[in-house]
């Protein structure tokens, strides 16, 4: 039995245009002796609280450590997804993995980074 929630979310889907049965995209394992940081930043807009978590794994999938937290007068999600981000690089610099892919779910945070990153090699002082 589906429960109400759900339900709710199957016919917005409906009504939206949106495919339920889309591939599911699948965790890709790191090249080489690389680790995958997987992060993800939570909000609620009415209580301006969220979360933020991190999970590191191996080539072989391997947990290798994961962490999560609270987070309060948050403005908006990419504020909850960046200290998910960095919380992540935090935990992997302190045990020593340099050779890291940061994977993260958000578009906005995606695109900011790629924009802030060509001002800075790009355009120095801008």
């Amino acid at each position: 039995m589906i429960g109400r929630s759900a339900q709710k979310i199957i016919r917005l889907g409906v009504a939206e245009g949106i495919s339920l049965n889309e591939t599911v995209k699948r965790w890709q394992k790191p090249v080489d002796d690389y680790v995958k940081i997987n992060s993800d930043g939570a909000l609620s807009a009415t209580m301006g609280e969220g979360g933020w978590g991190y999970m590191i794994r191996d080539g072989d999938g391997e947990v290798l450590c994961a962490g999560a937290g609270k987070l309060s007068h948050l403005k908006d999600a990419l504020q909850a997804e960046i200290s998910a981000c960095v919380q992540g690089a935090r935990a992997a610099a302190e045990h020593g993995m340099g050779k890291v892919i940061l994977e993260e779910d958000l578009l906005i945070l995606s695109r900011d980074m790629m924009i802030n990153s060509y001002h800075l090699h790009k355009f120095p002082g801008t």
